[in-house]
């Protein structure tokens, strides 16, 4: 017999897929992956639908939780309903991708915003760098910067009071992990703010500047060569 948590689960998955059943809805839910927030008429573009088309499918999407609205003015404005929203979609994503033939990455699968931290290629090699330098430590399922990590931080500019942790969260395009959560929403910031990553203009992608390549590159190389270069 089927446990009512077990059937609790069954039916939430089955209205999860209602939701993002429809194109344009995840044309939408698509559109706010970079963790801002979108007037409808904004939205109705990216999906390609009419003004009243696009009401409906954002009613919906409100009511299931996927989205939250905020009224601004005369406006109203959209955003996911939480980073466990980008989390939820960015794994599908992972999961139902084709396997193809590696080809030129796109902008987005070069680097992007997973709902304010940095994914694709650039957000698993940050990960990756960060764990081989023993900056970062796993602890069932939650990511910690260690006291060497704060360190190396602090001397790139990079100072918190306290750091908040992150976790895991799987790259649609990697299929590998990137780093999430708090923790990888403060260090994107600092990213940015330090001049190594920069906003394209069109979309979530972004871009990893001269200075970020240089500076990954020397934190790629580890303690010993870089104090030769």
């Amino acid at each position: 017999m089927t446990e009512p948590a077990e059937r609790a689960a069954h039916f939430d998955l089955a209205h999860l897929g209602e939701l993002i059943a429809d194109p344009s809805r995840v044309a939408m839910l698509l559109a706010l992956m970079d963790g801002t927030r979108r007037p409808a008429s904004e939205l109705a573009r990216a999906a390609g639908v009419t003004a009243s088309t696009a009401s409906s499918h954002l009613g919906r999407l409100v009511k299931g939780g996927l989205l939250v609205v905020q009224p601004i003015g005369r406006h109203r404005y959209y955003a996911l309903g939480g980073a466990h929203v980008a989390e939820i979609l960015e794994s599908l994503m992972a999961a139902t991708a084709p396997r193809r033939p590696r080809r030129q990455p796109s902008e987005l699968a070069l680097a992007r915003t997973c709902y304010r931290h940095l994914a694709g290629e650039a957000g698993v090699r940050w990960l990756a760098v960060l764990e081989a330098r023993r900056f970062l430590e796993v602890e069932d399922g939650s990511v910690a910067l260690t006291e060497r990590g704060r360190l190396w931080l602090a001397g790139h500019g990079m100072r918190e009071v306290t750091w908040p942790h992150g976790k895991l969260c799987l790259d649609w395009t990697e299929r590998r992990n990137h780093l999430g959560g708090p923790l990888g929403t403060k260090l994107t910031d600092h990213l940015f703010a330090r001049g190594w990553l920069a906003k394209r203009k069109t979309s979530r992608a972004v871009r990893v500047t001269t200075t970020g390549q240089v500076e990954l590159a020397r934190l790629s190389e580890g303690p010993s060569r870089t104090r030769r270069s």
